[in-house]
Parts: C-alpha cells; sequence; structure tokens
C-alpha cells in the first residue's frame, strides 16, 4: 500500500461498528480514514453519476482516489452494507454484491460484523426502522460477512465484540494484514 494512493476500504452493517473501526484505524499514523465519502456518487444522487451502476462505481472510485491523490498517507473509505445493497437500485440485491467488490479488487478490505442482537436494536432505537427492515438489512451484511469467509475479497473480518473486548489484539491483527507497522501506542 502506498501513501497517496486509495488503497483500503472498511465495510460492514449501519450501526455494526464502521465508524468504530475506521476511526480507530484513523488514528494510526500512516493511515487517513474517511467517513462515506463520495457516497453521494454511489447511490447515483449526483447527476453525473446517477445514470447506470457503472458510472456510479467509476465516479466513487474517481472521486476516492481524488481526495487519495493529495493525502501524504495511505488512504481509505468506509461504506456500509445498506449502501453496497442501494447500488443496483433493488434493495438487498445479491447482484451489487459481485459488482461492488469486484470493482474494488484491487484494493484490501475489512468488514466488521457486530452481533444481529445488538446490531438490529440500534438501528431500531438510533434510525427509527421497523424491526422487520433492521433484521432484512443485518441479514444482508451476513451475506457479505459469508462474501469475506469464502475468500473472493482481498479481505479480512473482524467482529464488533472482539474489537471491544480485544482491541490492541486485533488493531495489530488488522495491521499485519494491511501491511503496516504496529504503532508503538499499541
Amino acid at each position: 500500500m502506498q501513501p497517496g494512493k486509495f488503497s483500503l476500504l472498511i465495510s460492514g452493517a449501519g450501526r455494526g461498528g464502521t465508524s468504530l473501526l475506521a476511526g480507530l484505524l484513523g488514528y494510526h499514523p500512516d493511515l487517513d480514514v474517511r467517513f462515506e465519502s463520495h457516497m453521494n456518487d454511489l447511490l447515483g444522487q449526483v447527476p453525473t453519476s446517477a445514470e447506470n451502476v457503472a458510472t456510479r462505481l467509476a465516479a466513487f472510485r474517481s472521486g476516492c482516489e481524488l481526495l487519495a491523490a493529495s493525502s501524504e498517507k495511505i488512504w481509505g473509505n468506509k461504506v456500509t452494507t445498506e449502501q453496497i445493497g442501494a447500488l443496483t437500485g433493488k434493495p438487498f440485491d445479491g447482484a451489487a454484491i459481485d459488482l461492488f467488490y469486484n470493482y474494488h479488487r484491487d484494493l484490501k478490505h475489512i468488514f466488521i460484523l457486530r452481533d444481529g442482537r445488538t446490531c438490529v436494536r440500534s438501528k431500531v432505537a438510533r434510525t427509527g426502522q421497523s424491526i422487520e427492515t433492521a433484521c432484512a438489512r443485518w441479514l444482508y451484511s451476513t451475506k457479505i460477512f459469508h462474501y469475506f469467509e469464502s475468500g473472493r475479497v482481498n479481505g479480512t473480518t473482524v467482529k464488533f465484540e472482539d474489537l471491544l473486548v480485544d482491541p490492541v489484539a486485533e488493531l495489530k491483527r488488522i495491521c499485519n494484514f494491511l501491511g503496516i507497522p504496529i504503532p508503538r501506542k499499541c
């Protein structure tokens, strides 16, 4: 991974720990990790990128690459599985998983999964979603988790609860996966 290059993508369910993980990794002296940069392009909410999936993926990627080029660090972004699932305009679309991860196959990926009971409870309490919607969204994230576990992505997975119980061990493992030095403060 090189400074000034879009190299890292963090994904997981909304309310599933993506912001926590991105924030922790963002403290690493070699990393510049952003929170959902260029999501409007990915979701087709920008007129120039709204035409189809290919234009949305290209606009998201080029926006990330542009930001990365202005950074002196290894650059990464985080997205939620809900955003990936909305890529094709069909909620929880399995085809979106292949489209998204194949387009970004050159990146290193980290996927975080949170226990369904606490993730769904958080979605309902914090976002006002119905329990049915929150469950469907969490279940979609488990499809992506299994996609990672099957080895179809250049990535690693972390469980939210493991990150809370032993953050140092999990962050060291992630640093090793990314090929970056473990900070002395760990």
